[in-house]
């Protein structure tokens, strides 16, 4: 190890003009190398940052570092690693800290996040957010009302949305549900049948679970999108699509994926019955297309 974090360093500190870093174990490089930070925060021209394993030193880098990154990426856990870190692992923020040059924001690193208000205090100047991050319930009090004016598009889970609002709507909002269609289904050939397996056939039969469907009506609610990008079985109730369209008193634009849709033999004609299902309340919407 003594080795690795040694080639590591030696790179780094060569490595003045670099302006991508995405380090993964970030936190266990930094414990296992304490010179490592003090170079990392003086790496001047990073353009983008990633950073995983979240911890005190991979806080600390973030409060120090020199650069001015226009994107920030905050990595996925991986569970296995926390019993080679000795503190604990959470990503802690100054209630003072600014870095007003992020533009596009990734906090995928669930559940040691801090809070939504502390991630808009944090990086005001985030345009995109990709998010993946639950906040607390409430348990009957109000919930949050979040002021991120520069916000304009966010794509994340539908429960990241559920217990909080955006004060003021944005443009753009992708939702994926939490559990569902999120493995890759790979076909030989989209227009042979014979390639379709009775396996994956069952799986595409699966309906869309109704609490993730009250949890992306909540989401549309709180967030109040222009435009609407979500992926939901065809087959789900009528009533879903009427209320979906009218969650937000500001759609105009809505992308539609219906991923049990997809054999080539069988498309026209599902396409077809979904249409002459649903198309009385997108006629009766606001939405322009």
């Amino acid at each position: 190890m003594k080795e690795r974090t040694a080639l590591l360093l030696d790179l780094l500190q060569q490595a003045i003009h670099l302006r991508v870093l995405s380090l993964y174990c970030t936190e266990y490089w930094l414990q296992h190398q304490p010179q490592l930070l003090p170079v990392m925060c003086s790496l001047k021209h990073l353009t983008e940052v990633g950073v995983d394993i979240l911890g005190p030193e991979t806080s600390m880098f973030i409060h120090k570092m020199q650069c001015t990154p226009r994107k920030l990426i905050l990595f996925h856990i991986d569970y296995y690693l926390y019993d080679l870190l000795t503190n604990d692992t959470m990503l802690r923020l100054d209630p003072n800290f600014r870095l007003a040059s992020v533009q596009s924001l990734m906090a995928l690193a669930e559940p040691i996040l801090p809070g939504i208000e502390q991630l808009a205090r944090a990086f005001p100047g985030t345009r995109g957010l990709q998010i993946r991050h639950k906040e607390p319930d409430p348990h009957g009090q109000p919930i949050p009302s979040i002021n991120w004016p520069s916000l304009e598009r966010i794509r994340g889970t539908c429960s990241s949305f559920v217990y909080w609002r955006h004060a003021t709507g944005i443009h753009l909002l992708e939702l994926i549900f939490d559990d569902v269609f999120d493995t890759p289904i790979e076909e030989e050939s989209p227009r042979s049948s014979t390639t379709i397996t009775e396996e994956l056939r069952q799986r595409l039969r699966v309906l869309t679970p109704s609490r993730e469907l009250s949890h992306a009506l909540t989401a549309v609610t709180n967030i109040q999108p222009v435009a609407l990008a979500v992926s939901v079985d065809s087959r789900v109730e009528v009533g879903f699509w009427a209320q979906l369209i009218r969650a937000s008193a500001r759609l105009r634009y809505l992308a539609l994926e219906l991923p049990d849709i997809r054999f080539y033999e069988t498309v026209s004609a599902d396409l077809i019955r979904w249409w002459d299902r649903v198309a009385p309340e997108f006629a009766a919407s606001d939405v322009i297309c």
